[in-house]
């Protein structure tokens, strides 16, 4: 039961130590403290899984709520730390939308658990989500619609998780493309690290995929298979704090030296315009 446990809550120690670094990192930037933000969204998400695996039935019908916009908020709120990697020079508060489809189906789910009696609630949790099978069980329409909920979040995960690979990518191409026509010497100013977080992502988004068909309902019993996904996203997260850690060159340094450039082509052409006017004014 404890080997069980560690894996349970190793993904979310992972997050926590993650945080700690880069909040201890002297050179922090905008796109760390968002990763910072981004794994502490992550260590609730794993906290709520590992109490539901460690079974804290008491918990479940509140932590399931959070498990589902945390769980739904993630893949794109990866996508968006990218763009600040890439993109962005700040944060803008217009891709909230990015986190909708999690929101809502939060407070719908929310919304279905408060309409259930205790009586509902608890057979749902232990009969359908546990597999006991112990007590008497009546389908009703809020049960029913518990499942269209699990459904839902299954097609909007599938779905998020191969447009956040897709835009990441292409994000990621078309700023190193600019990085290498801009610079003679690009090393440290591409994004090639971050390829390989998100070729690690593309991985992890696999076995999301599959423990998200399949539900996690389906490892309850099965602790073997368990840690199969812990130890997945345990190691792409590592990987993400590692590469997050040492990414100092973002697309907010690579404009200040566009900046920089373009400002002294201007003062050299106008050097330039100054000298033809003193030339004329010296035959005139």
């Amino acid at each position: 039961m404890l080997f069980w446990s560690f894996f349970s809550v190793m993904p979310m120690f992972v997050c926590l130590l993650g945080v700690v670094l880069l909040w201890m990192d002297k050179e922090s930037n905008l796109s760390k403290r968002y990763l910072i933000f981004f794994l502490l969204l992550s260590l609730i998400n794993y906290f709520v899984h590992a109490a539901f695996f460690n079974r804290e039935y008491r918990l479940f019908a509140f932590a399931d709520n959070i498990w589902i916009f945390t769980s739904l908020a993630g893949y794109p709120l990866y996508y968006y730390y990218i763009r600040l990697l890439t993109k962005d020079l700040k944060i803008n508060w217009h891709w909230y939308w990015l986190v909708l489809p999690a929101f809502l189906l939060s407070c719908f789910s929310f919304f279905l658990y408060f309409s259930m009696s205790p009586v509902e609630v608890e057979n749902f949790i232990r009969n359908e989500i546990y597999h006991e099978r112990e007590c008497l069980y009546v389908e009703s329409i809020w049960t029913k619609l518990q499942f269209l909920k699990l459904f839902l979040f299954k097609v909007i995960f599938i779905i998020q998780i191969v447009l956040s690979v897709y835009f990441g990518y292409k994000l990621i191409e078309d700023y190193n493309k600019a990085v290498q026509e801009f610079y003679s010497n690009t090393r440290g100013k591409e994004l090639t690290s971050i390829k390989w977080v998100l070729s690690a992502f593309v991985f992890a988004s696999i076995v999301s995929l599959l423990s998200g068909i399949i539900g996690k309902d389906f490892f309850v019993d099965k602790g073997v298979l368990l840690v199969i996904p812990s130890v997945m996203h345990s190691l792409f997260l590592s990987l993400i704090v590692y590469v997050g850690y040492y990414q100092n060159f973002t697309v907010r340094e690579f404009m200040r030296d566009v900046d920089v450039v373009h400002n002294n082509i201007e003062m050299s052409e106008g050097n330039i315009n100054l000298e033809k006017v003193k030339k004329k004014d010296v035959f005139k």
